[in-house]
This record gives structure tokens, C-alpha cells and sequence, in this order.
């Protein structure tokens, strides 16, 4: 069984490249978010069924959504606007780890979780993403090192390679940020 991986960013084409080999796929943060109410973008996998609420607040609280979900005016049923345009880039991130939560698959990507999000709500996504890699296998795509740096392995895609790298290539490369010209 896999265990918990950071990939670095890399060119999008040699990604997809690479999730052809491995039959994995694609999750794209911002655009998974539909109009409708927060347990319903949670748990639309039940959405023609019966949504299980208790496993929806369960999921919420381990993404570290529940309480800003309970401040909205109507809570879990909140309507959040198209891609939830009425919520913030850390709310739809925590939203998109609830929703994985909820579904239990046992392979993630997760793109740039923690990009352009304030400090607050980075640490809050970083919680949120550490308390997923306990149960799951998670593939995290990431340019800010504290991210790359929660992971038990990192690699980095390069030119269509893959190379793993080291507890203590890392740490020489801390100060810097930079390895073989890509951001991280």
C-alpha cells in the first residue's frame, strides 16, 4: 500500500501523462463545488438516495468546516451560490476535504491545497490535509514548502522523471526553496 506523497509541481501535461500510468484521477479543488447547500456538496454521492447528515458533520469536523458551516444562516443547508461563490477559497478547500472524507476513497490528489489562502486558513487547510493522511493515501501537488514538508515522502516530477527525495536534500534546500529550477 502506498503511503502518504507530496509531489512537487510540475508541467500539467506530464502529470496528466503520469495519472494515465498510475488510472488515477484528477481532483480539481475550486471547480468540484456545484450550487446547492453545504451537506449537499458534501455528501452528493448520497445526493439521490438519502444523504447521511451525521456522516456529513463528522466529515465537516475533520476538515475543520463544521464551525464556519454553523455561522451561516442556515448552517448545513445553506445554499453556497454557483462553485460556491458565496464562500471563501479555505471554506471551498475544506468543503472539497469534507466531501473526501465523506466519499472514503482510498486514493486522493489534492492540487495546491493550501494556494492562495490566507495564513488562518492554511493552517486550517494543513490540519485538515494531515488529518486525511492518517486514514487515506494522498497525493499532494504543492509549491509552499511547510505543505511539501508534511508529507512522509516527497518526489519530484522533472522532465517526466520521477526522483525521490531525501529528509536531508530537502533540509539543504530549505533556506533557498528552489530545487532543479522549479518553485516549491
Amino acid at each position: 500500500m502506498l503511503s502518504e506523497i507530496l509531489l512537487l509541481y510540475t508541467h500539467h501535461e506530464t502529470w496528466r501523462k503520469l495519472l494515465v500510468v498510475l488510472h488515477l484521477v484528477f481532483c480539481i479543488w475550486l471547480q468540484s463545488l456545484f450550487s446547492g447547500t453545504v451537506a449537499e456538496n458534501i455528501g452528493y454521492r448520497d445526493i439521490m438516495t438519502k444523504i447521511d447528515m451525521e456522516k456529513v458533520e463528522l466529515a465537516a469536523q475533520t476538515a475543520n468546516a463544521d464551525e464556519f458551516i454553523r455561522k451561516l444562516p442556515k448552517g448545513y443547508q445553506t445554499n453556497i451560490g454557483p462553485r460556491g461563490s458565496s464562500l471563501s477559497g479555505g471554506q471551498k478547500q475544506r468543503l472539497a476535504i469534507a466531501r473526501a472524507l465523506y466519499q472514503d476513497s482510498s486514493i486522493l490528489i489534492l492540487d495546491e491545497a493550501t494556494s492562495a489562502l490566507d495564513s488562518r486558513s492554511e493552517l486550517l487547510v494543513r490540519q485538515a490535509v494531515e488529518r486525511l493522511m492518517e486514514n487515506h493515501t494522498v497525493l499532494v501537488i504543492a509549491h509552499r514548502l511547510e505543505t511539501v514538508l508534511m508529507a512522509k515522502r516527497v518526489f519530484l516530477l522533472d522532465d517526466g522523471k520521477l526522483q525521490e527525495l531525501t529528509p536531508s536534500l530537502l533540509g539543504s534546500h530549505h533556506s533557498s526553496q528552489t530545487f532543479t529550477g522549479l518553485v516549491i
